[in-house]
């Protein structure tokens, strides 16, 4: 069985960490957090988010 992954926004994701969506930006650009553009967006899965809280950093592909 397949599961879906969940992505959120970069304005969700500095909600849920109490921090300024500039932050999640530069965590992107520096590679510390994995990030999709789609349409125009940016998208984070949950699991980057999570590995980035945990202490796992991204991995780049």
């Amino acid at each position: 069985m397949t599961t879906l992954s969940k992505f959120y926004t970069p304005r969700q994701v500095a909600s849920f960490l109490g921090i300024s969506q500039l932050t999640i930006y530069k965590w992107i650009d520096d590679g510390k957090l994995k990030a999709y553009k789609v349409n125009q967006r940016w998208m984070i899965e949950q699991k980057d988010v999570e590995n980035l809280v945990y202490g796992k950093g991204a991995t780049r592909q």
